[in-house]
Order: C-alpha cells, then sequence, then structure tokens
C-alpha cells in the first residue's frame, strides 16, 4: 500500500519533472483548422463566403451578432466589425469544454461591461487581435459540433470590458 508520503514525493517529483524538460500538462484542445493568412485581402461581407458566415459588430455599449445561432459543422467565417468612433476591440470566440452551456457563458460575463477573464472552461478560437476604430477583421476556420459563444471586448478607451455577443450551437 503506497503512503500519503509516497503520492506526496511522486506530485512533487512529476512537477519537477515537467519544468525541467519543458512538458506542457495536456488538456484537451478543441479541434480547429485555422487556414494561414494570405497576401489576399479577406472578404467584408458575408456575399463573399463560401459556406457559413455571421457577422458581430461593436460600438463600444453594444455587440450585436447578425447570422443564425444553430449550425452545421464545417467552414465558418466571421467578419468583425469595430464601430466605436475611437479606440480599438477585439473579439474572442470560444469553444466549450464539457458540459457548460450558453446560459453558463451569460451568467459567469454577469453585468456588462464584464471584468471577468476568459472561463477556465473555455478555449479561444484565435480570434483576438487588436482592431482599430472604423476597421474590421475577419476569422476562417472549420466549427466541430459543440457549444460556442462570442465576446466583444473593448480595449480602449478605458474602462475595458467585454460585452456577450452571442451563443452557438455547431451540430454534425
Amino acid at each position: 500500500m503506497k503512503t500519503r508520503l509516497f503520492w506526496k514525493r511522486f506530485l512533487i517529483g512529476s512537477l519537477l519533472f515537467t519544468s525541467l524538460t519543458g512538458c506542457q500538462t495536456l488538456t484537451p484542445q478543441p479541434t480547429v483548422t485555422p487556414i494561414p493568412p494570405t497576401a489576399i485581402p479577406g472578404p467584408t461581407s458575408c456575399d463573399e463566403v463560401d459556406g457559413n458566415c455571421s457577422k458581430l459588430y461593436f460600438d463600444g455599449e453594444i455587440c450585436s451578432y447578425k447570422g443564425p445561432t444553430e449550425l452545421k459543422s464545417g467552414s465558418f467565417t466571421l467578419l468583425f466589425f469595430n464601430e466605436m468612433s475611437e479606440g480599438e476591440a477585439a473579439v474572442n470566440f470560444l469553444r466549450h469544454i464539457g458540459d457548460k452551456t450558453i446560459q453558463d457563458a451569460i451568467d459567469y460575463i454577469g453585468e456588462e461591461p464584464s471584468r471577468n477573464p476568459q472561463p477556465n472552461w473555455a478555449r479561444g478560437m484565435g480570434t483576438w487581435n487588436r482592431i482599430p476604430a472604423g476597421e474590421m477583421s475577419y476569422w476562417e476556420g472549420n466549427l466541430e459540433a459543440g457549444t460556442y459563444h462570442m465576446i466583444c471586448a473593448r480595449l480602449e478607451p478605458l474602462p475595458i470590458g467585454g460585452w456577450f455577443g452571442t451563443g452557438l450551437i455547431v451540430e454534425d
């Protein structure tokens, strides 16, 4: 029978080994296939996109989503428009890990603008970029079945904060 001292030494040794070898703990990561950037300008409207496409608008106080909230898995394009008159904004597109729901995301964000960090039960899809006022960005990738949500974030002018954009259900 292994003693408590054994398990304590085992845990400390494992942590030390991990830190010395540069090994990372294995956390389930959502599978996404981002499409690498090219020199070709991206789409500016969903009319220019084949497959699923949605728009997210942010004016500094309201995050508005235009698109379906139930999607089939596969190719997806998100167009993000920073409609603020000044300052930078960003979008955080997140995939839920486990059985967390869209309501869980809404509850976690709480009162807007939220100052809560990204929840530990969601993984970013690689959309976080600083977008200047009056500009837009796009993200393309392949979505797998699961639950997702989007947050609009004001980075400048201060105070920073986040607003719920939408929740998505993706099915095969």
